[in-house]
C-alpha cells in the first residue's frame, strides 16, 4: 500500500500580522500548496507485521489471550515511535525524543521487528526477514533518516519488553486450581478433562489500559433454579448439539467460522478486520499506528477483564450442565446423557464469554477511531466470508456464535458483550487521544458508500475561502491577526476532512472518499434550502470546512454542536452569524443568504446555525 506524504512538506507558518484595522485590510489572499505526490509504503508496514506475528501465533498454538497480549506490546511500540516523530496524540507508554528527520517508517518496521523477536525468539529468521525487505523498500524509495528512525524504534521497543516482562503473563511454577463439587461449579472439559483449566492466573496479568482487572467485573450469573437459566439452558441444549436439527445451516456456518481454529479464531479474526477497513479508508501511517495500538490494547484487556470474572464465577459449561441437570435443583431442566456441544469446549470456566468481550471491546476501537459504528465490510475465513454493515454487528454475531456451537450460555454472551463494550469506551476515552492545539482534526461522520476520486484543485479554494472569513466577520469577529492564510491539500487518510497544523489548513484532497461540495455561488446557501439536489448531496462542504477551520485559526475550541463541532455529515452546510443581516453587515456589501434552524447552538456566545438540504 502507499500513501502521500505530508509531514516532509510541512513548514512553520508566517507569525499573523496584529493591530491591523480591519476596515482597512484589503481581502485576504491565501496561499494554496498541492503536495507533489511522494510514494512511500509505510502505510502497510503495521499490517504486514501483525500478519506474520499472527501467523507465528498459529504456528505455535499460543491462546488468545496470549495471542492479544503480543499484539498490544507490539502495536503500542509501533505507535509510541511514530507518534513521537510528529505527535498529534498522547503518548501511550514511552515518551521519546527523536533526533530530527527521524524516518518514521523505519521507527515502526524496527519496534515491531524488536517487540516481535523478543516475544518469540525462535522465529528470529522470520522477523528479520521481514525487517531486512522494509528497510530495504526505503533505501529504494529513498527515504532519509533511517538510521535515527531505527535507533528510535529500538529504543521504545526496548522499555515496551521491560515494562511487560514482569507483568504477570508468564505461568506460576506451580498451578494450582480447586474444582467446586457443587452444582453449577466448573467441571473439567471433554475430551481432554484436564483438572487445570486454561490460564487461571491470567486475571492477575498487568492491564494495559484498565486500572485492574477487576475494574468491569460482571455480576454473578443467574441462580439454577431462575427463569433466565432455564431459558438459556433450553436454548442451547437445542441449538447448541452436535447433531441439532433446530440450528439453521447459516447459524452452523456461524459457529464454525468463529471458532476457526486456523485463523487463531477471535484475534486473528478481529485484526483482519481492522486490516480491511483500514486498507479500504487508505489510512496513512501514522492512521495505522493509532488504530492497531487502540484495537489491540483494547482486546488485551478485555481478555484479562474476562478472565477476572470467570474466575470470580467459576460456572460451568454446557457440556458437563446438561449431562448433570438432574443435580441442579431446577425441575425445567431435563438432563441429557452424553449430551455433545458442536465443537469442542474450551478448558475454562464458562461466565463471561471471551468471545464476546473481545469482539465487542475491538467493535467500540474500530467505532470510535472511524468515528461512526457504521462502516461496511467482510471478514474471510478458509472460503467463507461473511459481511457486516457495523462493528457491533460483528461483535454481537461473534457472541451469538457460541451459543450455536454448544459452549456458551445466552447470559455468558450478554456478560461478556457488556464488559466488552466498558472495557473498549474505557481505553478509547483514556488513551491515543489527540494532543489538544495539535491539528484539530475535523473529521466526517460515517464513512463514504463508494469512493468518490478527484482531487482538490488549488484554484476552487481561494473563493471559498475568502467568504468563510467574510462570514466571521459578519458575524462580529475581528479576523484582522489573519493574514497570509496558508490551505494545502493533501491525502489527510481515515474520515479525516480537514485539520488546522502548523498555523496552516489543511484540506483533504477528496474529502475522505466523499468528494467536496465546491459552491459556485458561495454568497448563497440556496442549494441547501431548496428541494432536490444542486450538486451537495453525498458531498461533503468545502465552505463549511473552511469555516470550521478558520475558527481554529481564530482560536476557538471544537464544541458539542454548530460550526465548530468535529464531525461533520455529507450534504450539511453549517454556518455562523447573526439571525438576521443586511447588506451593510458584509464587508463587501454584498448580501448573504442564510437558511437558519429552529435550534440555535452557542460557541461562545456566536450563534450557530445549520442549513441541511431537505
Amino acid at each position: 500500500m502507499k500513501f502521500r506524504s505530508i509531514l516532509s512538506a510541512l513548514r512553520p507558518a508566517r507569525p499573523p500580522h496584529r493591530g491591523r484595522s480591519a476596515a482597512r485590510r484589503a481581502a485576504v489572499r491565501p496561499r494554496l500548496e498541492p503536495l507533489d505526490d511522494r510514494c512511500l509504503p509505510s502505510a502497510a508496514f503495521i499490517p504486514e507485521w501483525n500478519d506474520l506475528v499472527l501467523d507465528v501465533q498459529r504456528l505455535r498454538g499460543q491462546g488468545n489471550a496470549q495471542a492479544a497480549r503480543a499484539l498490544a506490546m507490539m502495536n503500542a511500540a509501533i505507535y509510541d515511535s511514530v507518534n513521537a516523530i510528529n505527535p498529534t496524540h498522547e503518548v501511550y507508554r514511552v515518551p521519546a525524543t527523536p533526533a530530527v528527520g527521524a524516518s518514521d517508517d523505519a521507527a515502526a518496521a524496527q519496534a515491531a521487528h524488536d517487540v516481535a523477536r523478543g516475544l518469540y525468539p525462535n522465529d528470529v529468521a522470520r522477523f528479520d526477514g521481514l525487517l531486512n525487505n522494509e528497510l530495504d523498500e526505503l533505501v529504494r524509495e529513498g527515504e532519509t533518516g533511517i538510521a535515527d528512525g531505527i535507533a528510535l524504534g529500538q529504543y521504545v521497543a526496548g522499555k515496551i519488553l521491560a515494562w511487560r516482562s514482569n507483568d504477570g503473563s508468564a505461568p506460576p511454577p506451580v498451578v494450582t486450581y480447586t474444582i467446586g463439587s457443587n452444582p453449577g461449579d466448573w467441571q473439567p472439559t471433554p475430551p481432554l478433562l484436564n483438572r487445570i483449566p486454561a490460564t487461571p492466573w491470567w486475571p492477575g496479568v498487568a492491564p494495559f489500559a484498565l486500572e485492574s482487572g477487576d475494574q468491569f467485573r460482571a455480576g454473578p450469573p443467574p441462580a439454577l433454579t431462575s427463569a433466565d437459566y432455564t431459558a438459556a439452558f433450553n436454548q442451547v441444549k437445542s441449538l447448541g448439539e452436535l447433531h441439532s436439527t433446530t440450528r439453521t445451516p447459516e447459524q452452523t456456518e456461524i459457529a464454525l467460522f468463529w471458532a476457526d481454529p486456523a485463523s487463531n479464531s477471535g484475534v486473528a479474526i478481529w485484526s483482519q478486520i481492522t486490516e480491511t477497513v483500514s486498507k479500504a479508508h487508505n489510512l496513512t501511517l501514522a492512521d495505522n499506528a493509532r488504530l492497531y495500538a487502540q484495537v489491540s490494547v483494547a482486546n488485551a484487556d478485555a481478555f484479562i477483564a474476562s478472565f477476572d470474572t470467570k474466575y470470580a464465577y467459576n460456572f460451568w459449561r454446557p457440556v458437563t450442565a446438561i449431562p448433570a441437570a438432574d443435580t441442579d435443583g431446577n425441575p425445567d431442566t431435563v438432563p441429557v446423557p452424553g449430551w455433545t456441544p458442536l465443537i469442542n469446549t474450551p478448558n475454562h470456566p464458562s461466565y463471561a464469554s471471551n468471545h464476546g468481550s473481545q469482539s465487542r471491546a475491538a467493535a467500540d476501537a474500530l467505532a470510535a477511531f472511524f468515528g461512526t459504528d457504521q462502516v461496511d465490510f467482510t471478514a474471510k475465513v478458509g472460503t467463507v466470508e461473511r459481511s457486516f454493515h457495523k462493528f457491533t454487528d460483528a461483535a454481537k454475531e461473534a457472541g451469538q456464535s457460541r451459543i450455536y456451537a454448544g459452549i456458551h450460555w445466552s447470559f455468558d454472551k450478554a456478560a461478556g458483550e457488556n464488559l466488552g463494550r466498558k472495557v473498549g469506551q474505557y481505553v478509547v476515552d483514556h488513551f491515543f487521544r489527540p494532543l489538544p492545539g495539535t491539528g484539530e482534526f475535523l473529521t466526517a461522520a460515517g464513512a463514504a458508500p463508494r469512493t468518490v476520486n478527484g482531487t482538490l484543485r488549488a484554484n476552487r479554494v481561494q473563493p471559498l475561502l475568502n467568504e468563510a472569513l467574510a462570514r466571521w466577520q459578519s458575524a462580529g469577529v475581528d479576523t484582522s491577526a489573519l493574514q497570509g492564510i496558508d490551505v494545502r491539500v493533501a491525502d489527510l487518510g481515515g474520515l479525516t476532512l480537514g485539520k488546522v497544523a502548523d498555523g496552516a489548513i489543511w484540506l483533504d484532497d477528496n474529502a475522505a472518499g466523499w468528494g467536496w461540495f465546491v459552491d459556485r455561488t458561495a454568497r448563497s446557501d440556496s442549494e441547501f434550502t431548496r428541494r432536490g439536489n444542486q450538486g451537495e448531496k453525498n458531498r461533503m462542504d468545502l465552505l463549511t470546512v473552511l469555516t470550521h477551520e478558520v475558527g481554529h485559526l481564530l482560536g476557538y475550541d471544537h464544541e458539542a454542536g454548530g460550526v465548530m463541532q468535529d464531525r461533520l455529515e455529507a450534504g450539511i452546510r453549517w454556518t455562523i452569524g447573526p439571525t438576521t443581516m443586511t447588506a451593510s453587515d458584509r464587508l463587501d456589501g454584498a448580501p448573504t443568504l442564510f437558511a437558519w434552524s429552529a435550534n440555535s447552538l452557542s460557541i461562545d456566545g456566536l450563534d450557530s446555525n445549520y442549513a441541511k438540504r431537505k
